[in-house]
């Protein structure tokens, strides 16, 4: 399982917030990356000014 996370950083003071998704966990690492797609897309208009880095995070079983 893959969880879609999104950091979106100011360019002038480097602050940085860290967005995960909250909609699914995806089976695949394709599923996550089209997730990951969705949200740049909806946020881009939103902060047209922020960097965004993106990261499926494989999710393991706890021991």
């Amino acid at each position: 399982m893959f969880i879609a996370k999104l950091m979106i950083c100011g360019l002038l003071r480097g602050d940085c917030t860290v967005l995960m998704d909250t909609t699914a966990l995806h089976k695949s690492e394709e599923q996550c990356r089209a997730r990951i797609e969705e949200m740049v897309t909806d946020l881009r208009p939103m902060v047209p000014h922020m960097r965004m880095l993106a990261n499926c995070e494989k999710l393991g079983v706890p021991v």
